[in-house]
Order: C-alpha cells, then sequence, then structure tokens
C-alpha cells in the first residue's frame, strides 16, 4: 500500500506571477481506499503528530462524494504552509465532520509562522467549528473564512484544523486559494531563425544571445533538416524590452563575443547596445526571421555571386589572390565588407567610388565573403585568399 505525505506543502509565488487561483486543494479522491495520510503536525513545534487514512465510502463524503479524510490518531490533522503575499486575500474553506459527541467541535486556526519553533508565531484566525450533539454525528459542516495578510505577514503562514479531544473526525475538499492576486501571466514563445548560408557555420553550431537572453551561448539553436536555417525558442513576458539579442557562430562558452555576427553601420544594428538587434513589440507567440550577420528579416540571405553580375557591371580580380584583389563596379560603392567565414567584418571601407583595391597579404589563407553595398543592391562574392 503505498504513503503519500501531502500535509505540509510548500508553495512559493512572487508578486508578479500570482494569479486568482487555488493555491491548495485535495478533496481525497485520487487515493486508494486505506492509503495513509500521513501528518506533520509537529512542524514549528505546534502539537502532536497525527495521522489518518483515505476512506473510500461511496456518497457519504461532503457533497455525495466517494472518499474523504478520517483521523485515526493524535489531535491535529491537517496542516497546510503556503507563502503569501502581504495585502492579499486568501479564502480558506474544507467540509468537516465529527464522528461522535464532542463539545469543542473543530478548530481552525491561521497562524504566521516567524523562524524555528512556535515561540514567535502569531494566530491570526482562531475558531471553532461548534459542537457537535446528538444526530449531528458524520454530518459534513463547512468551514470558509477569508483572512487579508498584512504588511507582517512576509513568510509562510499556516493553515491548520485541530480537535482537542475526542471522537476522530473526516475531512474533505480541503482548499487555500487567493481572491484578490493578478492575473497570471503567460510568457510569449518566440522563434529565432537565422539563415546561415553567407557563412561556415562552426564545429559548435549556432547561438542565440546576448541581451534578454544571457551569455554567447543561452539559446542553442538547431538545423534539423540540414537546410542551413538554425532555429531556436526563447521565452518572453508580456511587457518587457527593450528585448536586445544577437547570433553566435560556434561559442565556446557563455563569453565568447568574439563569435558574434557584426551588424556594425546595418540599420538592426543597435549601436547605442553593442551593434545587437532588438526584438519587436511581442503580443503572441512570434517567429522572427534573419540571416546572419545581416538585415534581412524575410529568412533570405544575400546571393553569393560567383561570377560578375552583369546587371551592375561588377567585378573581383584576381580570385583567388595572395596579394590584393581589385574591385570594380559601374554604380557607386557605398560600402565594401570583407568578411570571414564566421562571418565577422575584418575589414571594412565606406565612399570608394567605383573601384577599390584591397590589401590581402595580412590575411591567412582561407575562403573569405565580399560583400559589396550600392544604392540598388548588395552583392556578395566568394574570395579565395592562397
Amino acid at each position: 500500500m503505498k504513503k503519500f505525505i501531502i500535509i505540509i506543502s510548500m508553495i512559493s509565488f512572487t508578486s508578479s506571477l500570482l494569479a486568482q487561483q487555488i493555491l491548495f486543494f485535495d478533496d481525497f479522491e485520487g487515493y486508494n481506499d486505506g492509503d495513509s495520510v500521513v501528518n506533520l503536525s509537529n512542524f514549528q513545534g505546534w502539537g502532536a503528530n497525527g495521522s489518518g487514512v483515505a476512506v473510500n465510502d461511496p456518497g457519504n463524503g461532503a457533497g455525495g462524494s466517494d472518499q474523504y479524510f478520517s483521523s485515526t490518531d493524535g489531535y491535529m490533522a491537517l496542516q497546510i504552509i503556503d507563502s503569501v503575499v502581504p495585502g492579499e486575500s486568501y479564502r480558506f474553506s474544507m467540509n468537516g465532520a465529527l464522528t461522535g459527541w464532542n463539545q469543542n467541535g473543530i478548530k481552525f486556526q491561521i497562524i504566521q509562522l516567524n523562524g524555528t519553533g512556535n515561540a514567535d508565531d502569531s494566530i491570526h484566525v482562531d475558531f471553532t467549528l461548534g459542537s457537535v450533539g446528538a444526530g449531528q454525528q458524520n454530518v459534513f459542516k463547512l468551514i470558509d473564512t477569508l483572512f487579508t495578510t498584512s504588511t507582517y505577514d512576509t513568510g509562510n503562514l499556516a493553515f491548520r484544523i485541530t480537535k482537542n479531544w475526542g471522537p476522530s473526525y473526516k475531512i474533505d475538499n480541503f482548499k487555500i486559494e487567493c481572491t484578490t492576486c493578478s492575473p497570471p501571466v503567460n510568457p510569449y514563445n518566440v522563434t529565432l531563425k537565422v539563415n546561415t548560408s553567407n557563412i561556415t557555420v562552426g564545429s559548435n553550431g549556432m547561438y542565440a544571445g546576448g541581451g534578454f537572453l544571457g551569455g554567447s551561448d543561452a539559446l542553442q539553436l538547431t538545423d534539423a533538416d540540414g537546410d542551413g536555417t538554425w532555429e531556436g525558442v526563447a521565452t518572453l513576458l508580456p511587457g518587457t524590452g527593450p528585448n536586445y539579442y544577437a547570433f553566435f557562430n560556434s561559442p565556446n562558452g557563455d563569453s565568447d563575443w568574439g563569435t558574434k555576427e557584426d551588424l556594425s553601420g546595418q540599420p538592426c544594428g543597435i549601436t547605442s547596445n553593442f551593434d545587437d538587434r532588438v526584438l519587436p513589440i511581442i503580443t503572441s507567440d512570434t517567429i522572427i526571421q534573419h540571416c546572419f550577420g545581416s538585415c534581412e528579416s524575410d529568412g533570405s540571405c544575400p546571393t553569393s555571386q560567383v561570377t560578375e553580375n552583369e546587371d551592375i557591371g561588377f567585378s573581383l580580380f584576381p580570385n583567388p589572390s595572395s596579394n590584393n584583389a581589385v574591385v570594380t563596379c559601374i554604380k557607386t560603392i557605398n560600402r565594401l565588407e570583407l568578411r570571414d567565414i564566421k562571418g565577422k567584418v575584418i575589414f571594412e571601407e565606406t565612399n570608394i567610388d567605383k573601384k577599390y583595391t584591397i590589401d590581402l597579404t595580412k590575411y591567412p589563407s582561407n575562403v573569405y565573403f565580399l560583400r559589396v553595398f550600392t544604392d540598388m543592391e548588395v552583392i556578395t562574392k566568394k574570395l579565395v585568399i592562397n
């Protein structure tokens, strides 16, 4: 026979996440007949140990239910410990019945627990559910009371049911709820997708991080179908922001900021926050598309050009090269970037007219990507330094 310890339940909440809701409830319907319900009533030094069992008594519980709690020994039946918020109202309710005559009835208390032991505890509510005389045995009566916490109630409250002596008793539908707490705040799921077709992803994979996410490896992304678009889901509470973030190519730990995408000089890079991205206002579950190191928002990346684009008269020669490479374009080049295989900008020049010679001698042999920005478009071309 399986035993259940249910009597002391430590439930912690913060004021921002509390809601008008049931904090604790047990109707004892989930137990097998005779399962032990162990009472830990000596918590904080109060009272003697008591215990009870779940009783399957079809139709004879409170409201015609089938099961209830029945005490078997000791003076205390149930005690629930809950963390509370000052100034909120808490409702306690239960059905109780004595199995025989008792002039003292069932006592209910709400007690502020202060430290260990009971010497400095404070009883806030203390009343008795009437006496039980002839013909009233085994008749369930309702205990229902409302208690508003004060500024002094910053710790735990004990909601306690006792009897002083006499016959055993029954309890059903034991419930504690907060009646004035704020509505629940449900987070939104924000799916971040990043296209990596313009870079070579390192062995550690792709991550989103920084800002509201945390370190450089805060949110691991996956590419389950191998199409080069990596994704992950972040949770965000409504009303928070601004929420900055960025993508990282193969970071080695949570502080590998050198693997961060470079958005400097681009409209989606927030200069006041390390050129990070920033989320729009989120009002529902959302999917946001990105390109690593670029501001495209439709999930695409600038097309890599393997041959010259005849439409704008672009050329890069020689390629491969070990010394210099000459970039020419019939349109004015507003900005030119050279990125390594991780997407990091290692060279940048602006306002260079229609021709520019890049000194490649300072860079090791590898594959790079040259990005050319004109008024009309952005061209990306693979450059091999040998």
